[in-house]
């Protein structure tokens, strides 16, 4: 995956171990663009770094 800055990459990357960390236990999803998305019951919320 590419992206523009090293500071963007850096913040996915962060995402990405918290994402791992924190929500192991739940349905989310990454994405071969810069973006993730998780949801919980009936809601879903999406991250997408741009």
């Amino acid at each position: 995956m590419e992206f523009p800055t090293l500071a963007q990459a850096e913040c996915y990357q962060k995402i990405d171990g918290w994402m791992e960390e924190l929500f192991s236990d739940y349905p989310w999803e990454k994405f071969d663009e810069p973006r993730f998305s998780i949801f919980f019951s009936s809601a879903g919320v999406e991250f997408i770094n741009g």
